[in-house]
């Protein structure tokens, strides 16, 4: 379970991470858009075991011969109760715009003024920096790992 574990930590974080850069330019793309949402990720760290948990109950419909043939919790497994996993998600910050003077633009209201997401550039180009960091971060321990696991097949 620790070699799949490895896996799964960094698979999750891959994923995050993927979202984030996604988010970002995303944003940067829109960032004179008026009827665009600022957007950003919130990452949660969950244990793995409580993931487990919530696809074993999602699952149980399976079908049985007796119900004591599978257990329908996860709890018992103290070797995973020590990994962590990121879950990312994606929401609107709809508070973040600035007004813009444009009377010439479609949206401007009648004082001449748009709305636009209030996207720094060269915040979000630092934060897509970091974001692909940490993303090469994940694909090296990813790597690792499986180098380890073929070096102990070896043995």
């Amino acid at each position: 379970m620790k070699i799949l574990s490895a896996f799964d930590i960094s698979a999750s974080g891959l994923s995050a991470q993927r979202k984030r850069i996604n988010t970002i330019v995303e944003n940067i793309a829109n960032a004179n858009s008026s009827t665009y949402k600022y957007k950003k990720v919130v990452m949660k760290s969950i244990p793995f075991s409580q993931k487990l948990q919530k696809y074993v109950e999602k699952k149980n419909q399976l079908y049985r011969t007796n119900p004591k043939h599978m257990n329908n919790t996860v709890s018992k497994h103290k070797s995973i109760d020590h990994i962590n996993i990121v879950k990312a998600k994606v929401i609107e910050d709809k508070n973040k715009s600035k007004l813009v003077y444009d009377k010439n633009h479609p949206d401007a209201d009648a004082n001449g003024y748009v709305r636009l997401p209030d996207i720094n550039i060269v915040t979000e180009m630092a934060s897509l920096l970091l974001a692909s960091r940490a993303y090469e971060a994940n694909i090296t321990a990813l790597n690792a790992a499986k180098e380890m696991d073929k070096k102990a097949l070896e043995i």
